[in-house]
C-alpha cells in the first residue's frame, strides 16, 4: 500500500506508523521512512510531503515515482523496469 496523504500524518498516527518531526515550515509531522519509503509497518510506503521531502509539486512526483518503482521491483524480487511504456521515436 502507498500512503497518499498529503501534509495531514493524522491518518498515519492513527494506524500506529512511526512519525517525527518534519522540516517544511508548513508540514509539523511527516512519516518517517528509509530511502526507498518504506515505513514502519511492513507492506505501506510512504512518499512526497508526507515522508518530508518537500512540497514542490516536481519534487514530491518524482519521489512518488521512486517509492513506487522500489515497491515493484521488491514485489517482483527483481529492479522493476518498463522501456515498452515509453514511446520510441519513429522516422
Amino acid at each position: 500500500m502507498i500512503l497518499a496523504i498529503g501534509a495531514n500524518a493524522k491518518l498515519a498516527e492513527t494506524i500506529g506508523l512511526k512519525t517525527k518531526d518534519g522540516q517544511e515550515r508548513y508540514v509539523k509531522t511527516i512519516i518517517d521512512t528509509d530511502s526507498a519509503g518504506h515505513t514502519s509497518v511492513e507492506g505501506i510506503w510512504a512518499a512526497g510531503v508526507a515522508a518530508g521531502v518537500s512540497v514542490h509539486t516536481i519534487v514530491t512526483s518524482g519521489d512518488g515515482a521512486k517509492a513506487a518503482i522500489n515497491l515493484l521491483s521488491e514485489l517482483k524480487g527483481e529492479r522493476y523496469t518498463d522501456h515498452e511504456a515509453v514511446p520510441s521515436a519513429k522516422h
